[in-house]
């Protein structure tokens, strides 16, 4: 019965946070203070206070490397087996259903049923699962799903959609002419005549003389005062060779615009910049630049009007819901050797800064460098150390309270039971497997054992709230694998001393 009394205190603890949650005396983003406090300072501190107090052997260390392969087992799996599974869905999975909530959960309940010296094989193997829990399910799930770092998968969905309704706004229909944007000689044909024959240039920009305004051509569009470029032009009866003088309105005083009426079909831009070559039936820029103009319309070759693509209401939510059912975000390997390096460097970066920016990582590093070279701790570190592992346990499950809430949909309601059917399984292969296999006495196979069905860890809560924004349902998860850990790891107690143990070194 004393072996139950401190795992159901934590439960009530937990039970306690989300009650003052819901009676209003905690906001719904308090929460974070805690956590800040918890995996900056007080777990930390725990950790120091483990290795002040209690002898760690070398020869443990191996049961860091079995805590790294007890985290990083399950998420590889679960990565291969949900290829299939929207993002958002695998993103929940990869971070809820793999690591060890062996800081905050498993050392209180294993000192309670074992003793205290259980709990430095429970804080070796503690280290090898804490690469991945403190910063690798994090990093790896981003690396291999293409999710930026920092930003809600939300965001990223979001920033992506509007790329792409960016994109569909500058691309035009097939066949159209956007006028504003057009940079390119546009060949205009009025009514049966070849520009080919002209070795000048009409320019109703750059000519004084020729007035836009008097230039009335039935072209289903106009010929611009604005236009910068060079026009060439054939003009009723004449031929583009036979002058070489350039009709331009704006500079030739001897281009009368008001001789010019042009009937042609499709439309020459006011913002055009370059060559625009037309045909103006009956003559031809050859013959003398005050030539009067007829233009017959019989002849005049219909173009069709500007028009851009129409964007339909519903694509945006299309687009989003594309992204979201693909199994990973988009991603384009670069090309460039260059680009490549750059993106190597990218990500070496974001796992060094996942580690070292892991305070608890980084005091389980410094720890173990001291157990190398047999250092220890004087005793004041112990003392001051105290009070903070001390606090671990009720501050985790107090957030844990804070952070959960009961799922609002079925949808919710299915990936709690996806997770929780992720996890059993490989919790209780591997606390079997480390009971029969581990070359060490009953104690600390059973210690061992025990970790392995410890329950989702505090931090896979807190990566979720940073990558999903769903910290509230990450919560409730941790809470009901809490709940079902509490009831192994006391089963286990008494079942595991039925079963053989196994010598393989």
């Amino acid at each position: 019965m004393h072996a139950l009394i401190q795992p159901i205190a934590l439960l009530l603890v937990i039970a306690a946070g989300y009650v003052f949650k819901r009676l209003g005396r905690f906001g719904e983003r308090d929460y974070s203070i805690i956590s800040v406090a918890l995996f900056d300072l007080i777990l930390p501190g725990a950790i120091v206070y483990s290795f002040a107090t209690h002898p760690h052997d070398l020869s443990l260390l191996w049961l860091a490397a079995v805590g790294f392969v007890v985290a990083f087992i399950p998420i590889m799996v679960i990565f291969v087996s949900t290829r299939h599974t929207p993002v958002k869905r695998r993103t929940f999975l990869m971070l809820n259903a793999a690591g060890l909530n062996i800081g905050c959960f498993c050392f209180p309940v294993v000192q309670a049923v074992l003793g205290d010296a259980a709990f430095v094989p429970a804080a070796m193997f503690d280290i090898g699962n804490s690469i991945m829990v403190a910063g690798g399910t994090n990093i790896l799930t981003q690396l291999l799903l293409h999710i930026q770092p920092d930003t809600t998968l939300g965001e990223q969905v979001e920033a992506l959609e509007r790329e792409r309704a960016h994109s569909r706004s500058h691309s035009a229909a097939p066949g159209s002419f956007n006028p504003a944007s057009s940079s390119d000689s546009i060949p205009v044909t009025v009514s049966g005549h070849s520009a080919s024959d002209s070795a000048s240039t009409f320019n109703p920009a750059s000519s004084p003389a020729c007035d836009a305004e008097s230039i009335s051509a039935s072209v289903s569009g106009t010929v611009p005062a604005s236009s910068s470029d060079s026009i060439p032009s054939t003009v009723s009866g004449h031929s583009a060779s036979d002058s070489a003088s350039t009709c331009n309105p704006a500079s030739s005083p001897a281009c009368d615009a008001e001789s010019i009426s042009a009937s042609a079909s499709g439309t020459v831009p006011a913002s055009s910049s370059d060559s625009i070559p037309s045909t103006v039936s009956g003559h031809s820029a050859s013959d003398s630049a005050p030539t009067s103009i007829s233009t017959p319309t019989s002849n005049a070759a219909p173009v069709p009007a500007p028009t851009t693509a129409p964007t339909p209401a519903s694509s945006s939510a299309s687009n989003f819901a594309d992204i979201m059912a693909a199994p990973t975000l988009p991603y384009v390997k670069p090309q460039d050797a260059d680009a490549r390096r750059l993106a190597r460097r990218a990500v070496a970066r974001t796992v060094i800064r996942g580690f070292v920016t892991s305070v608890p990582f980084m005091t389980y590093i410094v720890m173990i460098a001291l157990m190398i070279i047999d250092w220890d701790l004087p005793g004041w570190v112990a003392m001051v150390t105290q009070p903070l592992a001390n606090a671990n346990a009720f501050c985790a499950m107090l957030m844990v309270g804070m952070l959960m809430d009961v799922p609002e949909s079925r949808s919710d309601v299915k990936q709690v039971l996806q997770v929780i059917a992720w996890r059993l399984p490989f919790s209780v292969l591997f606390a079997l497997a480390l009971w029969v296999f581990l070359p060490f006495d009953a104690m600390v196979r059973e210690a061992v054992a025990l970790c392995c069905l410890a329950p989702i860890p505090v931090f896979s809560t807190l990566f979720t709230d940073r990558v999903l924004g769903s910290a509230k349902l990450a919560g409730f998860s941790l809470a009901v694998s809490a709940i079902i850990s509490l009831f192994l790891m006391i089963s286990a107690h008494h079942l595991l001393p039925l079963l053989p143990a196994v010598t393989v070194w």
